[in-house]
Parts: C-alpha cells; structure tokens; sequence
C-alpha cells in the first residue's frame, strides 16, 4: 500500500502544473521508510525543475526530490509513537522488548534509536508548548486589568509521576515569594491530567 501511494504522488508530482507535461528525471536514489511492519524500501527520483516544454519551473533549484520533500521524516508517526509512548513509562531496553515481541519492525530495532526518537518527540512537543505559551503571553497583553490572562506568567513543569488531586490547582503553584502547601486528599491524578487542569 505505502509503495502504491508512493508511486501514485510521484506521477503527479512528476508533471508540470503549467502545460501537464512530463518533468525529465536527472537521476533516481532510493528512500528507506520504517514504519511498525518494517523497513520500505521506495524510489525517489531528483526531476529536473524546468519544464522541457513551456520553459516553467517546478522548484527554484535546478532539480528537486519530490518524495525526499514530502517525506522529510523517515519514519511513521504511528511507529514513532508506539516507541516513545512506551519508553516514556519503561526503561529503554524494556521498551525495545516489548516492541520486538509486538511489531514487526522491532526486530531490528536497537535502544539507541528509541532513545533518539524519544528525545526528537520530546524537543518537538516543548516547542509546540512554548510557541503555545508565547501565544498566551501575547494574548494576556491585550486582555482587559480584570481578566486572569492578565498577570505574572508562571510556568509549571510536570516531571513523570503523580500528584494528590485537588480542586484548585493555581492555588498551589509556588513561586519564589510563596510556597503554599499542598491539600490533604487520598485520590490521585496523572501528570497528563495535571497538565490537562492546568490548561483549562
């Protein structure tokens, strides 16, 4: 199925969007894609950018590698969760077997590489979060004195575990001059659903 769909964008994008012609091909490599079921070996052949026809180009370079653009990552989101899901709550090897014994693609799949996609997961999700932060930030700016978005920023880092469930949260983030202590409570919630109340 990945090989037919692969096969299928590169005869579109192969063709000139002005007169549909075909683009001539300047040489072919061949990109390895992992995914759970395994390695997929597809062809990614570098077209040349100007059309041999009406003269338009594709890419402002003089060639460009259509699958190489689209397929920036080389490895299935589905695959890469799968690892960084488990070696989040395990250790890595323990995460290396548990994939092996599972999936296909475990196999061949050593510690290293799941410490490297866990840590490439890990920097994509705390840009997102500060680039959300910074949103909020620009937003509080603008807000009327009486909003709550108007006020000192405070940032709140969860690390792996769990924390005493309590109704106001805000209420027990310290700061440098404050240090409230935490409600007595016996039921407990995860960092996800600490995370969760926090951006509510």
């Amino acid at each position: 199925v990945l090989c037919e769909q692969a096969s299928q964008f590169l005869d579109r994008a192969a063709c000139c969007r002005q007169c549909s012609g075909r683009l001539a091909t300047k040489d072919s490599k061949v990109v390895v894609y992992r995914t759970a079921f395994g390695k997929t070996r597809l062809d990614s052949p570098r077209l040349y950018s100007r059309c041999s026809r009406c003269g338009a180009c594709a890419s402002p370079g003089a060639s460009f590698s259509p699958l190489a653009e689209a397929l920036p990552e080389r490895t299935h989101p589905q695959w890469l969760w799968l690892q960084s899901r488990y070696a989040a709550v395990m250790s890595y090897r323990l995460a290396q077997t548990f994939l092996r014994e599972a999936y296909p693609a475990g196999q061949g799949l050593p510690v290293s590489s799941v410490k490297v996609n866990l840590r490439r997961v890990g920097q994509r999700l705390e840009a997102e979060t500060q680039a959300a932060v910074n949103a909020i930030i620009r937003t509080s700016r603008g807000a009327p004195p009486e909003s709550p978005l108007h006020g000192p920023v405070i940032e709140l880092e969860v690390d792996a575990g769990y924390t005493p469930s309590f109704f106001q949260l805000g209420m027990c983030v310290c700061t440098s001059s404050s240090r409230p202590s935490l409600p007595s409570s016996t039921s407990i919630m995860s960092a996800t659903e600490v995370i969760g109340l926090v951006i509510e």
